[in-house]
């Protein structure tokens, strides 16, 4: 309920561009499918979700993607397209792949 009161409050403005920091963490199942089709009801008005999860399900539901780690944005675009790039399926397998290309890449330089 906290999420979606908070949700609420912000949306009377009319924004255009909606950023969320982890806006399903601690919720139930239930709470988060509902939380869920309130923002792609919200997509579907035009506006713009920027969103951060660590939960990759809920990535996998986004248009685009961006992997993080260190502060580093390493690998950017659609599921489709980061499962091509490294050929992989599941979306935790890739996140661990990026992971390790950052450190190699940190240890280098």
């Amino acid at each position: 309920m906290k999420q979606k009161l908070a949700l609420s409050c912000t949306l009377i403005h009319s924004p255009k561009i909606l950023i969320l920091d982890e806006p399903t963490a601690g919720i139930d199942p239930a709470a988060k499918r509902e939380f869920w089709k309130i923002l792609h009801h919200l997509k579907g008005q035009g506006i713009t979700i920027l969103l951060a999860t660590s939960y990759t399900d809920e990535s996998e539901l986004c248009d685009r993607i961006g992997l993080m780690y260190k502060g580093i944005l390493a690998v950017t675009g659609s599921l489709t397209y980061i499962k091509g790039l490294y050929q992989q399926e599941l979306l935790e397998d890739i996140f661990i792949s990026m992971m390790k290309e950052v450190d190699d890449e940190t240890i280098r330089h």
